[in-house]
């Protein structure tokens, strides 16, 4: 069995069936299984596992067992590990068992080390008459992700022409020395020794001149297929829902990006490289086949006892490449944390832990790296191994067919050269061959971006008009995937343009979740949103949340001037509404008491700004697309009393409709409403009651 790594931070029991799937012979890969049966970012039950086994025709059974048990299981088993994981027990040899971990690839260890993290659940799965022997995988054609545009053609064909023009003068090499040693050295004629040595002194300058040029057009189409893949493939992840974003680490993502450069890499040099080698080893081989035939047999037969050993590893190669990657996202992951936690870290004194761990994350890394080096330096020595065995075999037999006159020594000299030239080409034909199909790694990563749904209807046309401010929900309910409880479980909310209503409730009572759905971010699971009497989903995605300002709890800061973060980068920044947006988040004058005014710098891990001022500098924001509808989310709970008086009265005259999660009695004490969020369901409560009852 192979392992199947899991790409969402809480999928480890949904790789775990596809892990026993494909033992099976249902080869499904966990993006259709994702898709098919989502998980929260709670992780999924073992009732959950028995139910999406049930679906995938499974039959499940629970077992509560010891370590010393599990050699009855019948395996491939799931098992409970850590109180937080779920991996494969896959088989049982001896002292030792083999587990295979969604998180950490294939794990052997002795039954006693099991017993630390086994729980003592396991799941038993066997395939029931329902259960259907198929392969499902959706896999990402690279076709999809590279356009070969008429320009890019060009230069293609343009480089595979100087290509080949040099790839003939290296042919002549050999050549060359063959006519110096038996038509100069060994007549004694200096003179065609002399034309010899000026004519492929030409020769070669031309070939200089000819890979230089090569070299720039390969660098251009390299340049021009690197842009469009990423831009290709940013424009479809910045439209990828917002779970998607929420399931999975900010390195990981980091790192599935940067597999566009290897694979943009092979396009423009590789793949070249692979024709080309193909071509001259066959061009080579014609050459010492009419030189030799019989130490040209012996040649192929050393490339091909190295091509067959490389082929045979490719699994080895595969698995070696793709455990790096996944470690080096681990390691971005943790190094990414640690610079965003700085201030948490020194507060709690926990820099040594965390170096610690930083420590063991960069030891994994570079385990892997070692690995898949030394796999690497394993076959250049049995490369090495032949191609010397081979010289000596070839110069053996050659100086003998020399001294029985069978063969002049410019002919060995050259048939040297060109099996010098042939081995190589073989030996970069196979490793480029070798390249290709470890592109799969690449792909697989890829896949989970550029396969993954995009939120629906974000680039469809739909009704595009000017707000009001009506919102409108009926027995709204949601929850975060099938088989989990609802958060919402039929709320029901009308707010009238101009009107301001705060909800209140306990903390997790599905407040920002709300809100979430409210403006389209979440799918509702049951029940009608309406803006301005349209249901959501008739409107453009796109132009709504333009004409809304909304203000989340989880907001940033992006690196930039007061202005760009203000103006959200347009590109056309309106500095009037600007500032009458600054003005009504009552910043500002303390904007205007900065040295560098609106061209203060700003960012997402530092700057000179308060909590409180960050907060309002978000309000501005929100405020600067002069919305009809405002909704926030804790967006003034750190601002003083006076401050967000100031604001209220300011939204309070832009007649701006508010719907505000809030806490604070102060904020409560000024909504025309107030709603509490509790089970699920939004309940009515007097503007005028106390603040404790409110809560």
């Amino acid at each position: 069995m192979q392992p199947i790594r899991q790409t969402e931070a809480a999928e480890c029991g949904l790789a775990c069936l596809a892990m026993v799937a494909h033992h099976h012979g249902q080869q499904v890969d966990l993006a259709s299984l994702r898709r098919r049966h989502p998980i929260s970012m709670k992780g999924a039950t073992l009732k959950a596992l028995i139910e999406i086994g049930a679906a995938m025709g499974f039959g499940a059974r629970a077992i509560r067992c010891e370590p010393d048990e599990l050699k009855e299981l019948k395996l491939p088993a799931i098992l409970h590990w850590d109180m937080n994981h779920f991996v494969v027990l896959s088989k049982i040899r001896g002292a030792f068992a083999v587990i295979l971990d969604p998180a950490l690839g294939v794990r052997r260890l002795r039954l006693k080390e099991i017993a630390h993290s086994f729980t003592g659940v396991a799941l038993e799965l066997s395939p029931t008459d329902g259960f259907q022997r198929k392969r499902e995988k959706n896999l990402l054609k690279l076709s999809s992700l590279v356009s070969l545009r008429r320009p890019v053609m060009g230069a293609l064909a343009q480089a595979i022409l100087l290509s080949v023009i040099i790839e003939l003068f290296v042919l002549a090499s050999p050549f060359y020395m063959q006519l110096v040693i038996d038509e100069a050295i060994l007549k004694g004629d200096a003179d065609l020794l002399t034309a010899l040595a000026i004519g492929f002194g030409g020769v070669t300058l031309f070939q200089i001149l000819a890979g230089a040029l090569r070299s720039l057009t390969l660098q251009h189409v390299s340049i021009s297929l690197g842009f469009d893949m990423a831009a290709k493939l940013f424009h479809h992840l910045v439209r990828l829902p917002l779970d998607w974003f929420h399931k999975r680490q900010v390195g990981d993502i980091q790192s599935r990006f940067q597999s566009v450069q290897p694979v943009q890499d092979f396009i423009a040099n590789g793949a070249i490289a692979a024709l080309l080698d193909g071509v001259m080893s066959l061009a080579t081989l014609a050459l010492m086949a009419l030189y030799a035939p019989w130490l040209a047999a012996i040649v192929v037969a050393s490339v091909a006892i190295y091509a067959v050993t490389r082929v045979a590893s490719l699994n080895l190669s595969r698995k070696v490449a793709g455990d790096y990657l996944i470690n080096d996202a681990k390691e971005q992951t943790r190094f990414l944390e640690t610079l965003r936690a700085a201030q948490t870290l020194k507060l709690a004194a926990a820099e040594p832990e965390r170096e610690g761990l930083q420590r063991n994350a960069i030891a994994a890394t570079l385990r892997s790296s070692s690995r898949a080096a030394h796999v690497q330096i394993g076959f250049q020595a049995i490369s090495q191994t032949l191609t010397g065995v081979t010289d000596i075999v070839v110069v053996f037999l050659g100086a003998k067919a020399i001294l029985s006159a069978e063969m002049t020594v410019g002919v060995l000299t050259a048939f040297i050269a060109y099996k010098g030239q042939f081995s190589g080409r073989i030996v970069s034909l196979v490793e480029n061959l070798i390249a290709w199909r470890l592109l799969d790694v690449q792909m697989e990563r890829l896949a989970d971006i550029a396969l993954t749904p995009r939120e629906a209807k974000i680039d469809e046309a739909g009704f595009d008009s000017a707000l009001d401010g009506r919102l409108e929900a009926k027995r709204l309910m949601f929850r975060y995937a099938p088989g989990e409880p609802d958060i919402l479980r039929g709320a029901d909310l009308k707010i009238e343009p101009g009107e301001f209503v705060a909800i209140a409730g306990p903390s997790g009572a599905g407040k920002s979740t709300l809100l979430k759905v409210l403006v389209g971010l979440y799918p509702a699971t049951y029940g009608e949103i309406f803006i301005d009497g349209r249901p959501l989903s008739s409107w453009s995605p796109r132009a709504l949340r333009r004409q809304i300002g909304v203000v989340m709890q989880d907001d940033a800061l992006l690196q930039g001037s007061l202005i760009e973060n203000i103006a959200l980068f347009d590109e056309r920044p309106d500095m009037v509404r600007i500032e009458a947006a600054a003005r009504a988040a009552a910043i500002h004058d303390e904007i205007m008491a900065m040295p560098m005014g609106y061209q203060s710098l700003v960012g997402d891990m530092g700057s000179a700004l308060s909590g409180g001022q960050k907060q309002r500098v978000m309000i501005a924001r929100a405020l600067y697309r002069q919305p009809k509808l405002l909704i926030m989310d804790e967006g003034t709970s750190q601002l003083d009393v006076a401050n967000e008086q100031a604001i209220n009265t300011a939204l309070r005259e832009l007649q701006v409709t508010r719907l505000v999660v809030a806490h604070r009695p102060e904020t409560l004490r000024a909504a025309d409403r107030i709603l509490v969020l509790q089970y699920g369901v939004l309940t009515p409560v007097q503007a005028s009651a106390p603040p404790a009852q409110v809560g």
